[in-house]
């Protein structure tokens, strides 16, 4: 018998609520975070803080993008510290539900996981609470931000993991691992090449790379880059060079294709 949804297994009573961790750390009931974390344009959520960040309230998340010159890498990392929890709730809301079963498939019951631009971690933390007890190891990297530190604090506990900040102008040294996920991660970062190219090296040979680089026009606004548009062709360049395509819809598919599956050679 396949897994049970993470819906019915929750309606059950097998799983802990999706909301729990979150409206812990948060101190808001389940209903908040939902409406908090739930996308609507023109949205104003009064944030809350935690131990870690101050309360954000009042704004649209393209107003606090707006707020400040985003002309550097300095000044683009430091939107998701201005943000607050509101990528935390959103996060946790956007993959409550989701099941990580076609990451874990292929990741070993001793391997390591790469998990670059992780945010709240999803992949690791479904993988930890649904295959407990394996000695995995969970490498997670992001930009200095809170729903990073919270993707930390929901896996304490559960799993063997270091989590390692970008910084300006570089990208941590990433351990050689079995799989490598780069999710909903490529149209926001200044150099995508870059990034595809450090994550590619430390894929073992035989190892699956997951990525889901979106497709943007050039009137987008807020964290959809410019630069990581005009680099998306040539990060394909690279993966047709040292990675075979197993899996997924075309990259050149007009929303970019979703999520795809690439085997190093």
């Amino acid at each position: 018998m396949g897994r049970i949804s993470g819906r019915l297994a929750q309606a059950l009573g097998l799983e802990e609520h999706w909301a729990a961790d979150l409206c812990r750390y948060y101190k808001v009931a389940p209903a908040q975070a939902l409406a908090l974390g739930t996308r609507q344009s023109g949205r104003r959520p009064d944030l809350p803080g935690s131990p870690t960040c101050p309360p954000v309230s009042g704004k649209t998340w393209e107003e606090l993008w707006n707020a400040h010159p985003r002309d550097s890498e300095e000044a683009i990392f430091a939107f998701y510290r201005e943000i607050g929890s509101w990528s935390a709730f959103r996060q946790v809301i956007r993959h409550r539900f989701r099941s990580w079963g076609f990451v874990a498939r292929h990741l070993p019951t001793d391997g390591t996981l790469v998990e670059f631009g992780c945010g709240i971690a999803p992949i690791s933390h479904w993988i930890a609470t649904h295959e407990p007890g394996r000695p995995r190891f969970f490498f997670l990297t992001d930009v200095p931000s809170e729903h990073f530190t919270f993707g930390q604090h929901r896996l304490r506990g559960k799993a063997a993991f270091l989590a390692v900040p970008v910084r300006p102008g570089t990208l941590p040294e990433l351990p050689r691992c079995d799989v490598a996920c780069v999710l909903e991660v490529l149209e926001h970062v200044p150099d995508p090449v870059a990034v595809i190219r450090q994550v590619g090296a430390a894929i073992k040979p035989g190892g699956v790379l997951f990525e889901d680089f979106v497709r943007h026009d050039e009137e987008s606004d807020g964290p959809d880059l410019p630069s990581a548009r005009a680099m998306r062709p040539e990060v394909y360049r690279y993966l047709l060079q040292h990675f075979a395509f197993e899996d997924g819809r075309p990259w050149e598919l007009t929303d970019g294709g979703g999520t795809r599956r690439w085997r190093k050679r």
